[in-house]
């Protein structure tokens, strides 16, 4: 029987690398540790996700996989944007990022809140990817959100669009080059 575990803190702060820059999910305390059997909805109980990162439908009472996936979502609009989940000046939720990306990503303006150390290195392809299974990630829903294994197969889809640009761009620089050289 496969089981789940619900880990309730996932946040920018759990996500740890390793010397290979693998990331390692840490601060597994609060999750539930009676895990889930397949044929299981939620787990009841407290949240303990940090603010920003909590799923909508937590309100309700009840923790899902899904949930996490909702945090996941927002640690990596955290990463595209270069900013916390939570700013200190945040009134409450509908401020931090999570609504936040939702809203310029619907609105087509995305570019705008993307991170400047970032910006020019990225591929349209791969940013469009990247975004797109990052917002999937926020629906209220949690019906719409991706699962994990669709979530790892997006964001290697991103990866691989993203590494095929950077070689391109590199290959194309040094032709402009090679071209700038043989007009002198």
């Amino acid at each position: 029987m496969q089981k789940k575990v619900v880990h309730r803190d996932i946040k920018s702060a759990s996500i740890l690398l390793d010397d290979d820059w693998k990331a390692k999910i840490s601060n597994f305390q609060p999750s539930s540790l009676d895990l889930l059997h397949q044929d299981m909805e939620h787990v009841s109980g407290n949240a303990y996700t940090a603010f920003g990162y909590l799923d909508p439908q937590q309100k309700q009472g009840f923790l899902t996989t899904s949930s996490d996936i909702y945090s996941i979502g927002v640690v990596l609009f955290e990463i595209l944007c270069g900013r916390l989940a939570w700013a200190e000046d945040c009134k409450d939720h509908t401020e931090s990022l999570g609504p936040l990306a939702k809203r310029v990503y619907e609105e087509g303006k995305l570019d705008e809140t993307v991170f400047e150390g970032i910006k020019e290195q990225l591929g349209p392809e791969s940013l469009s990817v990247y975004a797109g299974v990052a917002y999937q990630c926020l629906h209220d829903e949690s019906e719409e959100r991706p699962t994990a294994r669709e979530l790892v197969i997006q964001l290697k889809k991103a990866l691989d669009v993203q590494v095929s640009f950077f070689v391109l761009t590199k290959y194309m620089a040094i032709f402009q080059c090679i071209y700038i050289i043989r007009q002198h």
